[in-house]
């Protein structure tokens, strides 16, 4: 089990290396996935200790290529168009519609009919938020809170009522 885990990781790191535009991009966007992922996969621990069923391997691989649509978009104009070029991506490499969802839906709370529906598309999305690529950073609640809520008055809302729901301080 513990190849196969090694094999996936791989298989995805090269799906990023295969659309990077270069190695510094490559590097940030890796280690945002990798932070991203390392906090979704706390969340679902803690979820599972209390007896709630979630796939982990889906918030794994899920968390590693959300922001792989990154790549393909300029970061200063339409940066918000990542979500939707990373679920084409994942349809090109015929990866599992749940994960081309979970890049398609991740952008803050959601955007338009982009929304999280399942709990693993909400642990990634809400676990996004709390690391910063440009520059990279962990960011503090407050400065999510202040920014979820420039995207629509109902986006805080959301975002409080996956805080929680997520328990993670």
């Amino acid at each position: 089990m513990f190849y196969n885990i090694i094999v996936k990781i791989k298989k995805i790191k090269e799906i990023h290396k295969k659309y990077a535009q270069d190695e510094k991009i490559l590097n940030i966007v890796w280690q945002h996935s990798v932070d991203v992922c390392d906090l979704a996969l706390t969340i679902a621990d803690n979820l599972k200790k209390k007896g709630i069923e979630i796939n982990k391997n889906l918030i794994k691989e899920g968390a590693l290529l959300h922001d792989i649509g990154v790549y393909l978009v300029k970061k200063d104009k339409n940066y918000w168009k990542h979500g939707e070029k990373g679920y084409l991506i994942c349809k090109k490499e015929k990866l599992d519609n749940s994960i081309a969802r979970i890049c398609q839906t991740h952008v803050g709370v959601g955007i338009g009919d982009n929304i999280p529906i399942s709990l693993e598309e909400e642990i990634v999305s809400y676990a996004d938020q709390f690391y910063s690529k440009f520059p990279p950073r962990k960011e503090k609640l407050a400065k999510i809170r202040k920014e979820v809520v420039k995207y629509g008055k109902n986006n805080l809302a959301i975002f409080d009522r996956w805080h929680k729901k997520f328990n993670i301080g």
